[in-house]
């Protein structure tokens, strides 16, 4: 990570060059997967990934002053590469969703929330944390003085709901396993449906949420358990 006492101006200025490097690769290849389904070009998406997670994403848990504030800087930047909710739901799959090994290549793995219900505790921090922590670092933008990158509460619902919808609707229960990972997250999707008449829908979210936490809640508990067995055998 880099920028902690650079001006923001400076720190946009890296990432332009990121972009512009190589006859502008990283440029390109932005413009091409805009252009395309999701998971129609795995390399090009996992290289757009080991481009910007390493250099730029890799400071989430720093600890030494300003670190959060930086995060979310190059997040923020990163994310606004893309000017559409939808392009930009792709971009947070491509660099936090869940891979998996084909072959003995990396590939992201778009189908995996769509097809299959995460219950155990375990699984879901590793498959859906790391998207949560994102949305939530974005939302916490609006409460950084003269951030110029800041993201609105409706800009970050319309990622979640892309982004929970792309390549096709996740399980309901990965979309709430998603929101209660930060709970700052559930006002923001539980509030737009009860404003714009989806009652149904909302209740069925209080309805899911009791359930997944209920399930995940003894699923650590489980983890738990086995893990102070096995240290006292």
């Amino acid at each position: 990570m880099m920028c902690s006492k650079w001006a923001f101006s400076e720190c946009a200025k890296v990432l332009d060059s990121m972009l512009s490097a190589r006859k502008g690769r990283l440029r390109k290849i932005l413009n091409r997967l805009h252009e395309v389904p999701p998971g129609s070009l795995p390399k090009v998406e996992m290289e757009l990934r080991n481009a910007f997670v390493p250099l730029l994403l890799s400071g989430r848990d720093a600890k030494y002053e300003g670190a959060e504030v930086e995060y979310a800087f190059w997040l923020s930047a990163v994310m606004r590469c893309y000017e559409q909710a939808g392009d930009q739901s792709k971009l947070l799959m491509i660099l936090f969703g869940p891979a998996t090994t084909d072959s003995g290549e990396t590939l992201i793995n778009w189908q995996l929330l769509c097809d299959h219900t995460i219950m155990s505790q375990s699984v879901a921090e590793e498959l859906l944390k790391p998207l949560s922590d994102a949305l939530h670092v974005l939302m916490k933008t609006k409460e950084i003085d003269d951030f110029h990158h800041s993201w609105s509460q409706h800009d970050v619902f319309n990622v979640i709901e892309e982004l929970s919808t792309t390549p096709e609707p996740w399980s309901f229960e990965n979309f709430v396993s998603l929101l209660l990972f930060r709970p700052a997250l559930i006002p923001i999707s539980l509030t737009a449906r009860l404003e714009h008449n989806y009652a149904d829908e909302a209740c069925l979210m209080f309805n899911t949420f009791a359930i997944v936490g209920l399930h995940l809640l003894q699923s650590a508990a489980v983890s738990l358990c086995s893990t102070a067995n096995s240290g006292s055998s």
